[in-house]
């Protein structure tokens, strides 16, 4: 099989306390129209190559194949193109494993959304796509209004996630409470940028430089621009083209998508 595996944004994102070493969470999330590439075969053995980045054996589409082994018996050879963004906070490694995740569904008439949350906690909403409201360890989905949205999107380099995590546990911030509100103003077909918010930017601004320098350049233009899960991707929902270019002078890659209904997508 071949398919799309679709990346996502954080419309909000609001830390709601621990489990164990997992932090637990509250987040409407958006699948948008940037995408991996995948081939899924049936093999002898696991095997999982990536095109287009270094990424090592322990990674989430190979975690996702050998719970497709221990399940069903059955090994799968998965290629993989990558366009997402690594360390870009869009759920791209769950991306790779709700793609690796779904064909395996649809090759062995099999139910794998149960499973998901041993692989990541993004990869069961991954694996569906379109708007929904993400709580606990990502092992709570609800399904939320699907909204046509121009997104732009500003590469500012990668993040590490647990270090964001841990910037975060160690700061006086709390939790902006953010997502109920947006889940209403999204009912309500009225603009969610007045609402829009994320827990982990104080983290992610610390980490990586580029992200203040973009969200200065947006700041002086008017504009608002907002972070995706832990960063370092930030987005837009009404930049100008100036702000494109200004942020293009600063260096980083930017790239003009929209929201999709759908996580995975057979081509």
């Amino acid at each position: 099989m071949k398919v799309r595996a679709y990346a996502k944004i954080n419309l909000s994102l609001d830390i709601t306390g621990k489990k164990g070493h997992l932090h637990t969470l509250d987040s409407l999330m958006a699948s948008i129209s940037l995408f991996d590439e995948l081939s899924v075969e049936l093999s002898d053995k696991i095997e999982v190559n990536f095109f287009g980045a270094e990424i090592g054996k322990d990674n989430t589409a190979f975690r996702a194949a050998e719970l497709v082994k221990r399940i069903t018996g059955k090994s799968l050879k998965t290629d993989i193109k990558k366009n997402i963004p690594i360390g870009g906070g869009l759920g791209g490694s769950s991306a790779d494993a709700a793609a690796v995740l779904w064909c395996a569904e649809k090759m062995f008439d099999v139910s794998l959304e149960g499973h998901a949350i041993e692989i990541g906690s993004d990869v069961l909403f991954m694996m569906k796509g379109g708007f929904g409201r993400v709580s606990g360890c990502g092992d709570k989905l609800e399904e939320a209004p699907f909204r046509q949205m121009d997104i732009l999107l500003i590469d500012c380099g990668s993040v590490s996630t647990e270090q964001c995590y841990k910037v975060y546990d160690e700061s006086l911030k709390r939790s902006a409470n953010s997502t109920n509100k947006a889940i209403k103003v999204l009912r309500k077909g009225a603009s969610l940028e007045g609402i829009i918010s994320n827990d982990l930017l104080v983290g992610a601004e610390k980490l990586n430089s580029s992200i203040s320098l973009a969200l200065k350049a947006a700041e002086k233009e008017g504009e608002k621009l907002f972070l995706s899960g832990s960063g370092g991707c930030l987005f837009s929902l009404s930049a100008s083209a100036s702000l494109e270019e200004k942020i293009k002078g600063l260096g980083l890659k930017t790239y003009r998508v929209k929201t999709t209904c759908r996580g995975v997508e057979e081509i």
